[in-house]
């Protein structure tokens, strides 16, 4: 399970909520602190305004990120967000080696498989040998798949 630094450093939701919460305990506490320094009469109409209100914006946020917490993870783990490693496996149909790899990376699992893209046309024409990975952009003819599937499950 992913601490709350993981998720506040990987979803750009989840850091502007905790943002959010942060600033809005901030103003709830500098409002009750000017009320409660510039009256000396303990009206409890203002007491609600100024305490309560404050505490029920953060019940409400708390609640959202309680009930979106799924979303949020898998945001930071979808296409649209991800810091993980982007893997490319250049393959052949006609490569005996290639069909082995995929065979080991659906084995894998889908965690893994899912991070490894297969590609058999529009192959590079530096690529001379398959398969052949390329790990964030940079192309390694000596990777093998078992070295790709560990990284991929990191």
């Amino acid at each position: 399970m992913n601490t709350l630094r993981e998720y506040y450093n990987t979803s750009p939701k989840f850091k502007l909520a905790m943002n959010i919460m942060c600033y809005v305990t901030i103003v709830g506490i500098i409002s009750a602190l000017l009320y409660f320094m510039t009256t000396s009469t303990y009206n409890d109409a203002h007491v609600g305004i100024v305490v309560v209100v404050p505490i029920a914006l953060l019940v409400f946020i708390i609640a959202l990120l309680y009930k979106g917490g799924k979303d949020y993870e898998s945001y930071a783990n979808s296409e649209d967000y991800s810091q993980d490693t982007k893997i490319k496996m250049y393959s052949a149909p006609w490569c005996p080696n290639c069909s082995d790899a995929k065979e080991a990376i659906s084995i894998a699992g889908p965690d893994v498989s899912s991070k490894i893209t297969i590609v058999e046309e529009n192959v590079p024409e530096d690529i001379h040998a398959f398969p052949t990975f390329e790990v964030d952009g940079k192309i390694d003819e000596e990777m093998t798949v078992e070295e790709a599937i560990k990284v991929a499950s990191n």
